[in-house]
């Protein structure tokens, strides 16, 4: 391991137990930072000296040297300048220790260069109990703080830094004028909104692994959900300490390495919440797979039973992931679909275990039966084991994928008031591997136009800032009196949401609620709107319009003004409720109206 003398800003090199004490830095890489190379030209003259010195990463090492010096220690590791990149195996075996550098560190300072020097997180909220009821007290400070300057920094949406948070006993964040921000103990709840990271895994410096191993596979992958790497493959390389393993590291396999990530995890955990994983931004052909191709896939609200249920020994083969697990087979009828049981479960839901469709092949293999419109895990009764079987499987890793077919394509829109300024934006859209954003256009195809189902999902912002959440279900379905076209059916679902909620948790939280949901239903050939908020009108409108085999289209539109009718008055009862959503529009504060062609 390479130090920084903090005295001499030369490199000196130490082994295991002679490490001395040192400080450690977490940052964001800029244009213009000092290598291995530069590093060694301090001593080569002035004029080596000074093109260092001149460069703009340098105000970091000495930020860094200073501080240290000030806290009493005399070295410091910095990874722009302490890894020698052209080596592979020095680079490969820095990305493998990264991990322990940082838990091991006796100091890390976080250093964020795009928050302003003049900003400092307030007093009243760095104090770690009372920093989560200040939210209630005063939400108006407490949401400045989410939604500041320190929260939106591009250290939160990083790759690599997650580890240089959870890792280290001691972070403290400063500003890009090293002005003191907090520290992770100080800021923990805030920390912890702005991450999802669980509060008390932030909490335990002291015993940072054993804080790590009690928190599920699926959870860990779902703190990475949202960040990124400049590289492909350092979206699995980053989080190889996380998970406590080791693997060498490939430049140019692409998104293999993060399957072989999980191939890692599989050889030393039983975590059935790895194979749990759902919807996400993918290419239809993943969504068959065995193993996740992305962190974004993983819910985080899966966890592990508190007991072991179904576990026992599974290895990833040349024939797929073999596993026994208990088996539901279907009761009767044409459907084959047999549904594979797993250890997990809902974090709020403990009447209900996680289970993943399968179809059986003739070689005693099975596939995974992915479904867009119930997505590629399922929930279970429990009162349904009694039913199960187990069986030693063999779920294929790579099956083969249906082929594509006819296409749906859904127009969205907002109806604005030309008169004023415009009061809605498009912020998100969910799943953006299938929208084509500059054309507000949402295209599926699939092998079968009856199998065109899906879920997507819209985020909306208003002037006052207010996130408003638009889910609808499509769902193709051929008109009986035209043989050659097909119509659209579905529902829409719309809610305000919170900052932290992403769409792909929204989608979640409606598709388990969505059984109640029938009053919101739209068909062909009508105009079909609903309305959220009596103050804050929003309004989703859609009218089928036309399709035939190869294409079916839908036209969504979102309006900022209606006066719409009760449910009573159009359908003569109120609806029946969805399922409670954190978040969720009341029934009261529900409207809709219906007009037929």
């Amino acid at each position: 391991m390479r130090l920084i003398n903090t005295k001499t800003f030369q490199l000196e090199e130490y082994f295991d137990s002679d490490i001395p004490e040192y400080a450690i830095l977490s940052h964001t890489w800029g244009k213009d930072e000092v290598s291995f190379q530069d590093i060694q030209t301090l001593s080569a003259g002035p004029r080596y000296r000074d093109r260092v010195i001149g460069k703009e990463g340098f105000l970091k090492i000495k930020y860094v040297c200073q501080q240290a010096t000030r806290d009493g220690l005399d070295y410091a590791w910095v990874d722009t300048c302490c890894i020698n990149r052209s080596s592979s195996v020095e680079l490969s075996e820095a990305i493998n220790s990264m991990f322990k550098w940082y838990m091991q560190s006796s100091k890390c300072y976080v250093y964020l260069s795009d928050v302003p020097s003049d900003y400092g997180v307030p007093l009243d909220t760095q104090a770690g109990s009372s920093v989560e009821p200040v939210r209630w007290r005063r939400p108006s400070k407490y949401d400045a703080l989410v939604n500041g300057p320190f929260a939106r920094c591009r250290w939160f949406t990083r790759g690599w830094t997650l580890q240089e948070l959870i890792a280290p006993k001691d972070v403290t964040f400063y500003g890009s004028g090293w002005n003191f921000l907090g520290t992770k103990v100080s800021m923990t709840a805030l920390i912890s909104t702005i991450t999802g990271i669980a509060q008390r895994v932030l909490r335990d410096s002291t015993n940072t692994k054993e804080s790590l191993r009690s928190i599920c596979v699926a959870e860990k992958m779902s703190w990475a959900a949202r960040r990124q790497t400049s590289k492909v493959e350092d979206e699995a390389y980053c989080l190889v300490g996380l998970f406590g393993v080791h693997m060498p590291i490939l430049y140019g396999e692409g998104k293999a390495a993060f399957i072989r990530l999980q191939e890692e995890i599989i050889k030393r955990s039983d975590d059935h919440t790895i194979f749990a994983w759902n919807y996400c931004d993918i290419e239809q052909e993943s969504q068959y797979t065995v193993l996740a191709p992305s962190s974004s896939c993983f819910l985080k609200n899966v966890v592990q039973w508190s007991r072991p249920r179904n576990s026992g020994p599974y290895t990833m083969t040349n024939r797929g992931l073999h596993i026994p697990l208990p088996v539901i087979s279907p009761s009767s009828g044409s459907n084959k679909t047999c549904l594979a049981l797993l250890d997990c479960h809902y974090e709020d839901d403990v009447t209900g275990a996680l289970a993943i469709p399968l179809t059986p092949r003739s070689d005693n293999t099975y596939d995974i039966d992915y479904d867009s419109s119930r997505g590629r895990v399922v929930r279970v009764d429990l009162g349904l084991e009694t039913r199960a079987m187990t069986r030693d499987l063999y779920i294929r890793s790579q099956p083969n994928v249906p082929d594509r077919g006819p296409q749906l394509t859904c127009q969205f829109n907002i109806d604005q008031d030309d008169s004023r300024a415009p009061s809605l934006s498009i912020m998100e859209y969910y799943p953006s591997r299938i929208w084509d954003a500059e054309n507000s256009r949402l295209r599926l195809t699939s092998n079968d136009s009856t199998s065109l189902e899906t879920w997507a999902a819209i985020k909306l912002q208003d002037t006052s800032g207010r996130a408003i959440g638009v889910v609808f279900h499509i769902s193709p379905q051929r008109m009986p009196e035209r043989t050659s076209t097909f119509g659209v059916h579905g529902w829409i679902y719309m809610q305000t949401m919170k900052a932290e909620v992403t769409l792909s948790h929204l989608v979640d939280q409606v598709i388990r609620g969505c059984a109640s949901a029938s009053a919101y239903e739209y068909g062909n050939h009508g105009t079909y709107t609903l309305a959220l908020g009596r103050r804050h009108t929003m309004v989703a409108s859609n009218t089928f319009v036309s399709g035939n085999d190869s294409q079916t289209l839908l036209n969504v539109t979102v309006a900022d003004r209606y006066a719409p009718c009760t449910l009573r008055r159009v359908f003569g009862a109120s609806p029946r409720p969805l399922k409670t959503v954190e978040g969720a529009p009341r029934e009261k504060d529900l409207r809709t109206s219906v007009s037929t062609d």
